[in-house]
């Protein structure tokens, strides 16, 4: 390869580097409070409305498993009883998680409790 191939090649993954390092910057100046707005709002949404249609609807979702996903090893009530586990149980820890982060940073600025505290002069 020629040298001069060789330095515009060096200088467009420096270029690239430096365009990345731009945009993480970027991102870690989104206040903390958006994140935990966000995760929040993800918790309530998606295991919520998972959770009750599998419990509302248990002889479907062993039906799916019986005529849609047919799985080959296992019996349709027993694949159906180990997604359920592992969808709320995995669900579960990372629920646990992002409350476990709550507790310990806060609700941040964009929550109830941060508005009463202002509210009582204890911001």
């Amino acid at each position: 390869m020629p040298e001069s191939a060789m330095t515009t090649s060096h200088a467009s993954v420096s270029g690239s580097r430096l365009h990345l390092a731009d945009v993480v910057a970027l991102l870690g100046r989104v206040p903390l409070s958006v994140h935990q707005l966000l995760f929040r709002l993800a918790i309530a949404g998606v295991f919520l409305r998972a959770g009750l249609t599998k419990i509302g609807s248990w002889e479907s979702t062993v039906a799916l498993f019986a005529d849609e996903y047919k799985v080959p090893v296992l019996a349709p009530h027993v694949a159906a009883v180990l997604s359920a586990t592992f969808e709320v149980g995995c669900s579960a820890l990372l629920w646990g998680s992002i409350l476990l982060f709550l507790l310990t940073r806060g609700g941040g600025a964009i929550s109830l409790d941060h508005l009463i505290a202002r509210a009582l002069g204890r911001d």
